[in-house]
């Protein structure tokens, strides 16, 4: 797995809210999930998430990040979220 399904899996986690919704979606055990989201965070030298045994939220750091991971989702489904200004995306 690479960078860009590392990024895709964190897009996921994202949007479902939890790490056992986006392994679903994916079709991968959270155990994965987690790991793949630990290596995005070493490899990026930042917390991405902030993880309990109930609920996971954005740290402050990843912001910009998960706006460009829905730019990309979007644009991977060939619907880009800002046509006209894909700056705007991390602001969504």
């Amino acid at each position: 797995m690479g960078n860009l399904a590392d990024l895709e899996i964190f897009s996921r986690v994202v949007a479902s809210g939890s790490m056992s919704a986006a392994g679903r979606e994916l079709g991968l055990q959270p155990a994965i999930i987690s790991k793949r989201i630990k290596r995005l965070e070493e490899r990026l030298g930042t917390r991405l998430l902030q993880r309990t045994t109930r609920q996971i939220s954005l740290t402050e750091a990843p912001a910009f990040i998960s706006g460009w991971c829905r730019h990309w989702r979007a644009w991977k489904k060939r619907k880009p979220l800002h046509r006209a200004n894909p700056a705007r995306c991390a602001a969504a």
